[in-house]
């Protein structure tokens, strides 16, 4: 059943594929896995989804995270053939007629295995859940203090070694979100802020 179905909007399951595949598709083009790659975003539509997080919508996935995940699971795996662009050619070696004639580009074939692509998607929705469960949960204490600012009515009180401690520590942690970073997912600092515009 390859209809759009209707999703209700801001679904937290839903912007978690959503920005699930917008990770996986960093990664491919990451690898220059062009194939996978073009498959991936032509997969029930999802065109729209770019491996940068430039597309921020909360409610960008057309079908329900259980349905995708269900049919991109069940879809069966398909060989491709892929075509290489030919080497370029010097001016010099342009004038040698064996070279010219020999040049072409060549030829492999690729095996689209979307059970695989569904056992890798599941892998980084779950780093993802657990960057957001942590951010989730300092929105929610940030919230919570502020609450409690308001109705204490009080002049905040001096901050403790702890709480500096804790504030310096936090301030020297390295944010994921570019390449060569290894300390997170590389689309964090984007995904921070959908979390906090979704909360």
């Amino acid at each position: 059943n390859n209809q759009h179905k209707s999703t209700p909007s801001h679904n937290i399951g839903n912007l978690l594929l959503q920005r699930t595949i917008q990770t996986q598709l960093y990664y491919l083009a990451d690898l220059r896995d062009e194939p996978t790659y073009a498959w991936l975003r032509s997969f029930l539509d999802q065109n729209h989804l770019d491996d940068r997080g430039r597309f921020n919508e909360l409610d960008g996935i057309h079908y329900s995270w259980h349905d995708y995940l269900h049919q991109l699971q069940n879809a069966p795996p398909f060989t491709i053939t892929v075509q290489l662009a030919p080497p370029r050619l010097s001016a010099q070696q342009k004038r040698n007629p064996y070279l010219a004639q020999q040049v072409s580009g060549k030829s492999y074939e690729e095996t689209i295995n979307p059970a695989q692509i569904y056992q890798t998607i599941k892998a980084v929705a779950r780093s993802l859940e657990k960057e957001w469960a942590d951010d989730l949960a300092s929105l929610a204490a940030s919230d919570r203090e502020r609450v409690r600012l308001y109705f204490d009515r009080e002049v905040p009180r001096l901050q403790t070694q702890e709480y500096r401690e804790r504030e310096y520590y936090l301030k020297m942690q390295v944010v994921a979100g570019g390449e060569g970073d290894d300390q997170g997912t590389p689309l964090y600092k984007l995904n921070a802020r959908l979390v906090a515009r979704f909360a």
